[in-house]
């Protein structure tokens, strides 16, 4: 399975001159994701340099998603 991951990272201020960190995660699986949703990923993943393919260990996702997808 291939799952899908997105992060939102949010800062709020606060009164006391500090910061709030707040990081929200979701996780699907790419099989439910919508087909433009789906497109949307392998144009991402495709565009991607060797170097960055590497750096991010996503080789085989790659191969994986153009395989089946």
């Amino acid at each position: 399975y291939l799952f899908y991951r997105v992060e939102a990272q949010t800062t709020i201020p606060t009164p006391g001159g500090w910061v709030l960190f707040i990081i929200q995660v979701w996780m699907e699986e790419l099989a439910n994701l919508q087909p433009e949703q789906i497109s949307l990923v392998k144009t991402s993943i495709n565009s991607m340099s060797e170097a960055v393919l590497e750096y991010k260990r996503l080789h085989a996702v790659k191969e994986i998603l153009n395989a089946k997808y």
